[in-house]
């Protein structure tokens, strides 16, 4: 399913620099990288490769 014009304007708006720290070891447990990864990138934004966000590196 692909995600609304609503969620995908708060990706696309979202500050990275602001998000990534909040991704503490608890909340990265929660999250599964590859659909987020797919989720962004469906949305028009790119997800540089093996980059750092909170305790989470993108494959």
């Amino acid at each position: 399913k692909s995600p609304s014009a609503a969620c995908c304007g708060l990706i696309r708006s979202a500050d990275m620099g602001c998000v990534c720290p909040k991704v503490t070891p608890q909340i990265a447990k929660l999250i599964n990288v590859s659909k987020v990864v797919s989720l962004v990138e469906s949305c028009g934004r790119s997800v540089p490769h093996h980059t750092q966000c909170g305790s989470i590196t993108t494959p």
